[in-house]
């Protein structure tokens, strides 16, 4: 079986490439219910799973799941990652 390395973002732009975690299913295909932006505490992108350095600006978004399988769900991504991922939804 092949392995594969995630998208990175672009060094030159700091963009990651248009809609990997989005059509992986990743993340929701909608606009998060709540987001906060913070420093990180590590952890890794949940766009473009590199790490998220500590004390680096992250968002935290936070999508709220309906019907028999109701909860929230968190994802921690880089400010860049999350704003080039947002112009597509």
């Amino acid at each position: 079986m092949a392995v594969t390395n995630p998208p990175r973002p672009d060094k030159g732009t700091g963009l990651v490439p248009d809609g990997t975690a989005l059509q992986a299913g990743k993340l929701p295909n909608h606009r998060p219910d709540n987001m906060w932006a913070g420093p990180s505490g590590g952890g890794d992108c949940a766009i473009c799973e590199a790490p998220l350095e500590r004390e680096e600006m992250e968002y935290e978004l936070e999508y709220v799941r309906t019907g028999p399988d109701r909860g929230v769900d968190t994802y921690h991504v880089h400010i860049r990652c999350f704003s080039a991922r947002i112009s597509k939804v």
